[in-house]
Formats: C-alpha cells, structure tokens, sequence
C-alpha cells in the first residue's frame, strides 16, 4: 500500500490509493474480520478490550477520574476520522497532518499500554545479516510487485472506464489486504486473537497512509457518489464493528456473518452507483 501509493502519487492519480485505503479499511473491517469469525465459530476477545480512567495516561488533567477511556474508542476514532475530513469533499495538507498526529498519537497510547506484557519475550535472535538481507529482498519484491500492480491498474482503468477511486475501492482494497486474509486463515484457533490484532493494527495503519498521501498530493472535488458512499459506508462500518465486539468482547458466528453481509452490500452499492 505504501508503494502504491507513492506510484500513484507519482503517476498522477492519488485518488487511487485513496480508494485502496479507504476500501481497505472496509476489507480488514468486515470481509477479513467477518471470515474469521463464521470459519472458527467466532472471535473471542475477552480481556483485549479494556475500559479505564484517563488518569493512567494523563495524569495531570483536572478531571481525569471522571472520563473513563475505552480501547475500542480509541480504534473507532482512528478508523473514523478520515470519513469526517473527507465529508467537505477534499483532503487537505491539514487533514493530513491530523491523521498523521492521531497515528501517532495511537501508537504512542498502545506502546503505553502493552509496557507490562511484554516481558519474558527475549529469545534467540537470527543472524543479523540474514534479517537485513530479508529485509532488504522484501522491499525490492514490493517496490518491482507495487509497479507492475500500477500498470495493470492503469491500463484496465481505461478499458474498463471507471474511476481510479472505485477502482482502488473495489478492486486493490481487496488485493492490498491478501496477507491479512493469510495470516487469518492460518492463524491457529489459540491465535485467533493475534490475527485479529493483526487486522486491526493495518486498519489503523491506513488512516496514517491516508494522511501522509494527504501531505504528498491534496485532492479536492472529491465529492462523487462513490466517495461519498463510501465514507457512509465506512462510518456504517466502524460503529457497527465497535457495538459487535462492546457488547460481550466477543464475536459470534451470526454477527461475523453479519460483517460479510454489510460488505457485499456495500459491493451491491457500488455498482448500482456506477
């Protein structure tokens, strides 16, 4: 995603990994989240999501043991706030820096979080040299597979004549997020929570991409039926993942199946809008 979006950006086109994010966002949400929890009979989450006084974090505020903070609020936030800035139709270098600082802001609150759990994690390290060489193939893969995944994306937006926007919606959003599709399907039943945290960590992700994009390339007249479809879809999304997962911290078999549903409604959507 990161490299699609420099191309696009480079191409001219950024509403297209605007769209890949976005749609993304909405994959990871209910298709991703959803299969995981009609395959393995639901999602238990018991004890992830924790509800607590905003003293443990800020302190020095006056009336911080009044306002109680919750960590789905903190998710639904982050997931949120692109809908809001794009409602006026454009994607300022403003909006950008407020969805940078608000990722920022969730990674600094999660690493506060998790201090005590992590503990007990030290083990043995692989040779240096085979991280970095990894680390380095991995990168060429992704920058020579983001290309050719450019040129094809371009050369169908012509013949197919639709959008760059929905295009990234309906058709990156869902390739981008294979590997999340992954780890979820192989992810053990004793897992299921790491590969739901895995979904959820790239949803947040998005919003900082969608931010850094929005430093790199403002767009305005964004205000198309698709776009604002889907950022109604997106907020629809968001509440209806936080009052699912608030109710029992857990995820049932029918509500996971409600997940994919609002899904293909939204595909449904989408091409009656076109």
């Amino acid at each position: 995603e990161i490299f699609i979006g420099v191309y696009s950006v480079a191409d001219g086109i950024p509403t297209l990994s605007l769209g890949t994010l976005i749609g993304g966002t909405i994959v990871l949400l209910t298709l991703v989240t959803g299969l995981n929890g009609a395959l393995f009979s639901g999602i238990a989450l018991d004890g992830k999501f924790v509800k607590y006084s905003l003293c443990k974090i800020l302190p020095r505020v006056p009336i911080c043991n009044r306002v109680q903070i919750h960590d789905l609020g903190i998710l639904g936030i982050v997931f949120i706030t692109p809908a809001f800035l794009l409602s006026d139709g454009r994607l300022s270098r403003i909006d950008g820096a407020i969805l940078t600082l608000l990722y920022l802001f969730f990674v600094w609150y999660y690493l506060h979080e998790s201090q005590n759990h992590t503990a007990g994690l030290v083990g043995e390290n692989p040779p240096l040299f085979r991280n970095v060489a990894a680390f380095l193939f991995s990168i060429l893969v992704l920058i020579v597979s983001a290309r050719v995944i450019m040129d094809g994306s371009e050369v169908l937006l012509t013949r197919l004549n639709i959008s760059p926007f929905l295009f990234g919606v309906i058709v990156l959003g869902v390739g981008t997020n294979l590997p999340e599709l992954t780890i979820m399907l192989r992810a053990r039943k004793s897992a299921r929570d790491v590969s739901v945290g895995n979904t959820l960590g790239s949803a947040a992700a998005n919003t900082l991409l969608i931010g850094l994009l929005a430093l790199a390339a403002p767009m305005s007249s964004l205000a198309q039926p698709e776009l604002i479809f889907t950022v109604g879809i997106l907020v629809i999304t968001v509440l209806l993942f936080i009052f699912l997962f608030h109710t029992r911290n857990v995820l049932s078999r029918i509500e996971s199946c409600v997940l994919i549903l609002l899904y293909v409604l939204f595909l449904i959507g989408q091409n009656l809008l076109r």
